[in-house]
């Protein structure tokens, strides 16, 4: 049985400040220029004054740790999902680097559903593609006896180190939180993956068009959700539907939870450098029987 994503399941939020800065914390300034010394050092890069970002990465209003955020969400989930106490696995997507560094998530979303017998692990250091990977890995693990998961996607906008690119996109502190399962229902179909390491944008158009094909896709019926700039190189004939590069990770699903009227084919993009990836959803019928949690709402988004 399919891998399968009811887009009425996600919970989005973005998010102000959910840990007060405390004064105190600046005497710890010295450590923390000293780690990104050697994290600098470490990736063979001279650590400048210029760099720092100490300051403010110590003193923000709006910090937002992951664990927070999933301390926010979660419960959310589930009222809408009800029991999740048959969850077999968390799943942890992410980009930026969590404020609390070190903090186990998935062992923190473990502990807070009461989950005593599921496995946790994260994703990082893919970039945006992040939760298109995880998406992948869910659709492999989930094997077995194992059926239903619990996918985190989130990305926090503080760095202890100046970022030239973290500044161009100015990210908000976003998160999404969904249920993926293998019984039967409503949703979209976890149905190709696919990354091409060298993706020239001259070259898109055709390799999308490859990979409808390839997917059994007809472009006319497939929504595309991507970056705004992505769904103007990519010429889809289809339905275009523009995330918020600000929402970075969680991004691809904030835009999929707007989705009420989806009756074809979603395809996720996200293209960084010359590297692109992309992932197929397909819609499944609902199920004929079933005494499942009402999960007719929409997903919401209450501003923090």
């Amino acid at each position: 049985m399919t891998l399968r994503l009811d887009p009425r399941s996600i919970v989005f939020d973005e998010f102000g400040g959910l840990e007060p800065a405390e004064p105190q914390w600046l005497a710890e300034k010295a450590y923390w220029e000293d780690y990104n010394c050697r994290f600098f050092r470490s990736n063979g890069l001279d650590y400048r004054p210029e760099d720092s970002n100490v300051d403010r990465w110590l003193t923000a209003c709006d910090r937002a740790p992951y664990a927070f955020m999933a301390r926010a969400l979660l419960p959310r989930l589930s009222a809408r999902m009800g029991d999740l106490s048959d969850i077999d696995m968390v799943l942890f997507a992410h980009w930026l680097p969590d404020l609390h560094l070190g903090t186990s998530v998935t062992n923190f979303a473990l502990h807070h559903l009461g989950l005593t017998e599921g496995f946790g692990f994260a994703l990082s250091d893919r970039g945006r593609s992040a939760p298109l990977f995880a998406l992948n890995c869910l659709d492999r693990c989930l094997t077995g006896a194992r059926r239903r998961a619990i996918l985190m996607v989130m990305d926090q906008k503080h760095l202890l180190y100046r970022s030239a690119l973290v500044d161009r996109l100015d990210p908000v502190n976003s998160a999404a939180v969904m249920v993926l399962d293998r019984t039967p229902g409503a949703g979209l179909a976890v149905s190709g993956y696919h990354r091409i390491p060298q993706q020239p944008a001259a070259s898109l158009p055709a390799t999308l068009r490859g990979l409808l094909a390839d997917w059994g896709c007809t472009a006319a019926q497939t929504t595309l959700i991507a970056d705004p700039a992505l769904l103007a190189l990519a010429d889809h004939r289809g339905r275009g539907l523009a995330q918020d590069p600000r929402h970075l990770c969680a991004a691809p699903f904030a835009a999929l939870a707007r989705c009420a009227d989806l009756t074809g084919p979603v395809v996720l993009l996200c293209q960084e450098g010359a590297e692109l990836t992309a992932l197929c959803l397909k819609p499944q019928p609902a199920a004929v029987t079933g005494t499942g949690p009402d999960t007719g709402l929409m997903a919401e988004r209450v501003p923090a």
